[in-house]
């Protein structure tokens, strides 16, 4: 059996990916965060919640993919899989944060 060599759509969504990620992890502060049934929330009492940091969730991905991209295509695809976990989440804090920034300002300026 002969290995699948990772075409180029997939490297340019590796790499898209991993660009995301980056400036998604250079606008928020805090990674660790509550994960409740894989959405990001507040954790509802008597919920089975957990604390996910997710530059830890990041390195593992980045570790997952090969420096170079070899010739095999089974860790590439493993390691786009795991990034678009981590930016699903980053988008959801992301998102979630400025929403509540925005409210913030909204009721100072009521106030």
């Amino acid at each position: 059996m002969t290995a699948t060599s990772p075409g180029p759509d997939l490297r340019q969504r590796f790499c898209a990916l991993l660009r995301e990620a980056q400036h998604l992890q250079g606008t928020l502060e805090d990674w660790t965060v509550w994960v409740c049934e894989d959405r990001v929330a507040p954790p509802p009492v008597g919920s089975t919640v957990r604390l996910l940091n997710l530059s830890a969730v990041l390195r593992a991905a980045l570790h997952a993919a090969p420096d170079e991209f070899g010739p095999e295509q089974e860790p590439l695809e493993a390691a786009v899989s795991s990034l678009q976990r981590v930016v699903q989440v980053m988008r959801e804090v992301s998102a979630s944060r400025a929403e509540r920034l925005a409210r913030r300002a909204a009721c100072a300026l009521l106030n």
